[in-house]
């Protein structure tokens, strides 16, 4: 310590970190290594703290008995309901040697109770909040029997399911679950049961044995790919489908209506129109022959007043005789033109029916 004049505060030397030993460089090195060991192992099968099982599936075959830790975590987007689907087929095999228990019942039946269970269930989770995965196990194996997972994008929905569905009753069975450390589905899915060739079966097999979704729903998920747009589920695809398809049919209706009006009123446009030509063309004729009446009668007052010189009576059956044969031609002439319009309308509406018919295939 060095003390300065005129009564100054004393100052410090400042302290020089002891250079580290060999030993302790060694045992620092060492430290590390265990740490990134320990990290590059979590989750498997050589992590000797951590089970590796309970990690990837949320399920272990020896429970509290099994040697290594089970950490429940505080926080996660992830649940588990141990033996929540009591299938036909998993409410009867108790023991490996009941498997034939699931000969009484048909695949087709099989799924078929499934996808009612599926369309059950998932609307009611759907209602805490966005889901990303919901898988159904079909294992024999008493860890994972009828075990039902579920997964969304936050962890606030999935501790709402947890305080919801704890203690409720479904299908007379008091339900129980829990929050899993599972974060990924392809290490915890047996890739060998979906190609029907898992070498242990459904009793021995420690991966998830599950029923494939309707649809092939969440099936990005069993892959661990990431979410392919902003609808979370194929169910919303098909939902928008069936809309995409209402409103075409609704356009496609409104199209025929507007079209079928349209030719409805053509249609009667044109009957007003050759209403009004015939009306016209009786008109026409009616007042041709009262005109030529009246010039032949006219005519014959004037032969009449002339006397003998004048035009006999058989000129005048001889022009009566022309005048019926000229309005028979008229009215054969009109008759032909009736019959040519409406066959022009007949071919307008066979071409009108054509082109509809052309735009229902289009759609």
């Amino acid at each position: 310590m060095v003390s300065g004049g005129g009564g100054d505060a004393p100052q410090q030397t400042p302290r020089v970190p002891r250079p580290k030993s060999q030993k302790q460089e060694e045992a620092e090195e060492k430290r590390k290594k265990q740490e990134e060991e320990s990290v590059r192992m979590y989750g498997t099968e050589k992590d000797p703290i951590n089970c590796s099982f309970w990690i990837k599936t949320g399920a272990c075959r020896f429970g509290a008995n099994c040697g290594k830790r089970h950490e429940k975590p505080a926080v996660s987007n992830a649940v588990v309901f141990p033996g929540m689907y009591a299938g036909l087929f998993l409410s009867e095999v108790v023991a490996e040697e009941d498997a034939d228990e699931n000969l009484m019942y048909d695949e087709a039946e099989i799924y078929k109770h499934f996808k009612e269970f599926y369309g059950d269930v998932l609307p009611e989770f759907q209602k805490f909040g966005r889901v990303t995965q919901l898988k159904v196990c079909r294992n024999y194996a008493h860890h994972l029997k009828g075990n039902v997972y579920l997964q969304y994008d936050n962890t606030d929905s999935a501790q709402q399911v947890v305080d919801a569905f704890n203690g409720r009753f479904y299908a007379s069975k008091q339900l129980f679950c829990e929050l899993i450390p599972v974060q990924k589905w392809k290490p915890a899915i047996c890739g060998f049961f979906e190609r029907q060739k898992c070498p242990k079966g459904n009793f021995d097999c420690n991966f998830m044995h599950v029923f494939r979704n309707p649809g092939g729903e969440f099936a990005w998920a069993d892959k661990d790919m990431p979410m392919p747009r902003s609808d979370y589920s194929r169910r919303d695809d098909r939902r928008d489908d069936r809309d995409r398809d209402r409103e075409r049919e609704r356009d496609r209706d409104y199209d025929r209506d507007r079209n079928r009006d349209r030719d409805r009123g053509r249609d009667r446009e044109r009957d007003r129109d050759r209403d009004r030509e015939r009306d016209e063309r009786g008109r026409d004729r009616a007042d041709r022959e009262r005109d030529h009446d009246r010039d032949r009668d006219r005519d014959r007052d004037h032969d009449r007043d002339r006397g003998d010189g004048g035009r006999r009576d058989d000129d005048y059956r001889r022009d009566d005789r022309d005048r019926d044969r000229s309005r028979d031609g008229d009215r054969e002439r009109g008759r032909d033109r009736d019959h040519d319009r409406d066959r022009d309308r007949g071919r307008d509406r066979d071409r009108d029916n054509d082109r509809d018919r052309e735009r229902d295939r289009d759609y």
